[in-house]
């Protein structure tokens, strides 16, 4: 007669083995996201090429309290124009105050990226996941 521990043991172990019985473990591909580490002026510029495969970004700026602001669009339509120049502040562009981090399901943001700050010497950092 099996006790108590001796049953539950049991039971935890088939279970286990339940799991993984008959079937192969599936392999990942890990990928090691892209860092850019810019430096950003009081002008558009692109900060990041056009990607079909990226999956997510994380954007930052790093800048200290007091420091500049950073205005993003797409290259191709965004800004308050439509055409892919970014303006400090303007409509059609995400601002990052500083210090400011955003997380962006990239899969709906695959074309460039410029962006402007609000002065010369901005820092910001891009990580890029495909």
């Amino acid at each position: 007669m099996m006790d108590r521990r001796g049953f539950l043991g049991s039971s935890i172990l088939a279970f286990i083995g339940g799991l993984f019985s008959g079937r192969a473990l599936a392999s990942q591909t890990l990928t090691v996201p892209k860092t850019w580490a810019l430096t950003i002026g009081a002008s558009s510029a692109q900060v990041l090429p056009a990607n079909a495969g990226r999956s997510s970004l994380w954007i930052h700026n790093p800048s200290a309290v007091g420091g500049n602001t950073v205005s993003l669009c797409g290259a191709a339509d965004g800004g308050p124009a439509g055409n892919g120049v970014a303006t400090v502040n303007g409509a059609g562009t995400i601002t990052l105050p500083p210090g400011a981090f955003i997380t962006v399901d990239a899969t709906k943001w695959t074309d460039a990226i410029n962006a402007i700050a609000s002065g010369g010497g901005t820092p910001l950092t891009i990580i890029e996941f495909t």
